[in-house]
């Protein structure tokens, strides 16, 4: 038997407001967080209200993908998440320069035009595979390249 689906990452459940003491009230949901856990998140305020609207920021903060920076979650744009993988290509110091004047080439010309429309969350598994085979009608070694930045 199938108990309740799990939630997407970066999203939380039903919030639920108890009062805990005298103009105390503590907000509390589940929240799948950006590794895939699943953790209870509250907050306690003096109102009603007021716990919901913190546990609401502090779910805002939690969305971020993890480690990556302010400015990038699962509902940012793809090329912001290709930018953020770039620069940090360009600061490996243990690729050759020409390595990552490929890479920079083959992002920009392959894997850049078929996902540039999508969020990060909408780049699925499923997505990337569609975008192999594609590449791949057209030649083994583009298919071999984009692979390579694809992943």
């Amino acid at each position: 038997m199938a108990g309740r689906p799990r939630l997407p990452i970066s999203t939380f459940g039903a919030i639920t407001t108890t009062k805990v003491g005298p103009e105390r009230f503590r907000a509390t949901t589940v929240f799948r967080d950006w590794d895939g856990q699943s953790r209870q998140v509250g907050v306690t305020r003096s109102s009603r209200n007021a716990a919901q609207s913190a546990l609401k920021v502090e779910l805002a903060g939690r969305m971020r993908a993890g480690g990556v920076g302010d400015s990038l979650n699962a509902g940012s744009p793809f090329p912001m998440l290709a930018d953020a993988w770039l620069e940090d290509v360009m600061l490996d110091v243990d690729r050759a320069q020409g390595t990552k004047d490929t890479y920079k080439r083959e992002l920009r010309v392959l894997v850049l035009p078929f996902f540039e429309h999508f969020t990060i969350r909408e780049v699925t598994v499923g997505r990337i595979e569609l975008f192999l085979k594609k590449q791949r009608e057209k030649s083994y070694t583009r298919a071999k390249h984009s692979r390579v930045n694809a992943n």
